[in-house]
C-alpha cells in the first residue's frame, strides 16, 4: 500500500551550503511554524519512488488536519481515504474494495512526521531549487524507521514538501499546494461513506 508523496521543482541548484549538526534557523523556524498550525487543509501529491523497478506512483487530492484528526482524499490515479486519529487508521482503497483498519500510526501526520524527522537531525545541506530552498539532512536513525535521508522544502517561509528516502533508495515525497492554516476545520469534512459490501481487514 503505497502512500505518500513529491515533487521535483525546475532542478537548477544554484549555491549549497553545509552545516554540521545544528539545525539551520530558516528551517526551524518553518517547521515550528507548520507544526503549530491547529488545523489546516491542502492541496496534496504524493510520489512514490520504487528504485527495484525504477517506477513512479503520483497519487493526488486533498488533506484536512484539526488538532486530533487527520483526512487524505485521493482522487488520481484512483479513489484512497486515509483517516486517522487517536482511535485508529482507517485506509479504503476503491480499486480493491478494502478498508484497512490499524492503530494509531504517525506516519500519515505531516507535521508530526516533520518534526520527528527534525528532532536529532544532522549534516545539514541547503540548496536553492527552484522558486525556494531544500534542506538536505540525516534524521535520528535511531528514532526514524528505515530512513535515511531527508528533503524538506521551504518557499517564502513555509513547507511544501517534504521528501523521505530509505536505506534501498526508495523514496515517497509529499508536496502541499494552496496551503490554508485555520483555528478549526468544518467537521463535515471529515465525514465519509464506504461501500456496504466494503472487505474489512483488522490489522490491529
Amino acid at each position: 500500500m503505497a502512500m505518500f508523496r513529491r515533487i521535483l521543482f525546475g532542478v537548477f541548484f544554484c549555491v549549497s551550503f553545509l552545516w554540521a549538526d545544528e539545525i539551520p534557523s530558516e528551517l526551524q523556524k518553518a517547521v515550528d511554524k507548520f507544526v503549530g498550525m491547529s488545523a489546516f487543509q491542502a492541496k496534496i501529491r504524493q510520489t512514490n519512488f520504487i528504485k527495484m523497478t525504477d517506477s513512479e506512483e503520483i497519487y493526488s487530492g486533498e488533506i484536512f488536519f484539526d488538532r486530533d484528526k487527520l483526512l487524505i482524499k485521493y482522487a488520481s490515479p484512483s479513489v484512497q481515504l486515509v483517516f486517522s486519529d487517536k482511535h485508529e487508521t482507517v485506509v479504503f482503497l476503491q480499486e480493491s474494495n478494502q478498508k484497512i483498519v490499524s492503530s494509531p500510526t504517525l506516519i500519515f501526520w505531516p507535521n508530526k512526521m516533520v518534526a520527528k524527522f527534525l528532532d536529532g537531525g544532522k549534516d545539514f545541506l541547503r540548496k536553492k531549487e527552484g522558486f525556494g530552498v531544500v534542506y538536505e539532512f540525516v534524521p535520528n536513525l535511531a528514532e526514524s524507521d528505515n530512513v535515511a535521508k531527508v528533503e524538506i522544502g521551504l518557499k517564502e517561509g513555509e513547507i511544501f514538501l517534504v521528501k523521505y528516502f530509505d536505506f534501498e533508495g526508495n523514496s515517497t515525497c509529499y508536496e502541499f499546494f494552496d496551503l490554508q492554516p485555520s483555528k478549526k476545520i468544518e467537521p463535515s469534512l471529515f465525514e465519509f461513506s464506504l461501500p456496504d459490501d466494503v472487505e474489512v481487514i483488522e490489522n490491529r
